[in-house]
């Protein structure tokens, strides 16, 4: 209601009705003559606010206040700092493993041993804290938190490493945010620290040499695009810089624990609950001892005992109590989970309220954002760009790549909701034609010539003790039980 429908409400409460009413009738023709209501204008709209500025101008503004806040709901969040974590753990989990598919052996067994002594082992690591597997995880929790992360390659010596090479993971102040230039010459342009050519290709990115959070003298240097892997999940064309994944629900997980915070402080006011003694002395206030009564009551703490000057009196505001605490606060931590990928029950913690059915559908679920996270950002934007790195070092190092070589990656297994059902399903699936045995053993996060060659180790394994083993095909119960009766007498 604006400052005329409020003096006419006053003057004439009819004639107010009556224009608020040809009002509303306005809004509606209107409405309707648009081809989306979404389109229309009023009233109802004013709130409904949108920005005409590109993904990457919203972005350059937004970006620091979006990770400053996302970076402090990691720490004082511990429904966010969950979500971060499982993200990460399924995502990555023990790690996304790589299949060296060739049928040259001998360099297969020899990439091998290159790459364990590489990836598993820290000096992979330009910082010394990770192996390859652990820099996965750190960089996908870093996208969760700020949305982004830049991985660098440094050629070292071969003291520093056997290949010569390592990563360096950056968080992403160390993008100058600030460079910016309309024209740097044959058409190339610089839009927050990402510099592009005339045909818009990015060709180098402006990092700073130390964080600059942490040093006012930090200068911001190009660095060529080869050197540089940029993770990030682009949500519009042309995007590029990330968001954090709270950004959808980061007022309302801020809210909700305030809300939590002051529900907690009521309840600690409620239960302090001291004991105030006034005395009828027959002498006035003031001439009374204060060396006899309390004179300094600022705080209450439960238990304790006040004694007040006579005429004194104590007086409590009752706090308010809140009805239907528990359901409110899960509407919206379901609200926050849906927000985040994740399940209530993971980001809570809370599985009281579902059975096999309604947590198979929530998982399954799950399990599709984590697949795109793998498949779409990991894998392709960090995992490939870091192997084709290595290769160049392996070529250099005088291993000739076979031209059959086919890499693939092996992320780790699903956990499963019911094994005994899911296994049978998958036995199914085989035998039908419908999967293949090696592409189940990827599922479950194992290398298939890997369980090959261990299952031929069992098995020999087992046949010099012997014992058939129950998952192998010559296993006979009978024969099994006659053995160790055999067995058990031969040592008596």
């Amino acid at each position: 209601m604006n400052i005329i429908d409020r003096v006419l409400f006053e003057l004439s409460p009819g004639k107010a009705a009556k224009r608020m009413q040809n009002k509303a009738l306005a809004l509606a023709h209107e409405t309707q003559k648009r081809s989306y209501e979404g389109a229309a204008k009023g009233r109802r709209f004013d709130s409904f606010r949108g920005n005409k500025a590109s993904v990457n101008s919203e972005i350059g503004k937004e970006k620091d206040t979006l990770t400053q806040r996302s970076r402090y709901l990691y720490k004082n969040s511990h429904h966010f700092r969950r979500a971060v974590k499982v993200i990460a753990n399924n995502v990555v989990g023990y790690g996304i493993i790589p299949s060296f598919n060739t049928k040259n052996t001998s360099w297969k067994e020899k990439m091998k041993i290159e790459w364990r002594n590489w990836a598993e082992n820290i000096k992979c690591d330009y910082d010394g804290n990770f192996d390859f597997y652990g820099l996965q995880k750190l960089a996908m929790r870093t996208v969760s938190i700020a949305g982004e992360c830049i991985i660098v390659r440094r050629d070292v010596t071969i003291e520093e490493n056997p290949l010569g090479l390592q990563l360096q993971v950056l968080a992403p102040e160390f993008l100058d945010n600030t460079k910016n230039q309309d024209n740097t010459g044959g058409g190339g342009y610089i839009m927050n620290g990402v510099e592009y050519n005339s045909n818009g290709k990015r060709i180098k990115y402006w990092l700073y040499d130390r964080n600059p959070l942490e040093s006012a003298t930090a200068i911001s240097k190009p660095i060529d695009v080869s050197f540089i892997i940029h993770l990030y999940d682009a949500d519009e064309p042309g995007q590029h810089r990330g968001v954090p994944s709270s950004t959808p629900v980061m007022l309302k997980i801020k809210d909700l624990e305030d809300y939590s915070d002051s529900e907690l402080v009521g309840k600690k006011v409620s239960a302090c609950y001291g004991t105030f003694i006034t005395k009828n002395d027959p002498s006035s206030g003031d001439d009374a001892d204060p060396d006899d009564y309390d004179t300094d009551i600022e705080h209450v703490e439960p238990g304790m005992v006040y004694r007040l000057f006579p005429g004194e009196g104590v007086s409590h505001s009752a706090p308010p109590i809140s009805n239907g605490y528990e359901s409110f606060v899960k509407t919206h931590r379901q609200d926050v989970a849906t927000g985040l990928g994740v399940t209530y029950e993971q980001l809570t913690g809370d599985y009281s309220n579902v059975n096999f059915s309604s947590y198979k559908a929530g998982w399954n679920e799950f399990g599709n954002n984590i697949d795109d996270l793998r498949w779409m950002l990991i894998i392709p934007k960090f995992c490939n760009p870091v192997f084709a790195w290595l290769l160049v070092k392996i070529k250099v190092a005088g291993m000739q790549v076979p031209e059959d070589f086919i890499l693939s990656w092996t992320p780790p297994r699903k956990k499963m909701v019911d094994p005994k059902k899911e296994i049978e399903g998958d036995k199914l699936a085989v035998r039908a034609g419908f999967n293949t045995w090696s592409n189940v053993v990827r599922e479950n996060g194992l290398e298939p010539d890997q369980v090959i060659s261990e299952y031929k180790s069992d098995v020999e394994l087992f046949r010099e003790a012997g014992i058939k083993a129950e998952w192998n095909s010559e296993f006979d119960p009978k024969q099994q039980e006659q053995t160790i009766d055999n067995k058990k007498e031969d040592e008596e």
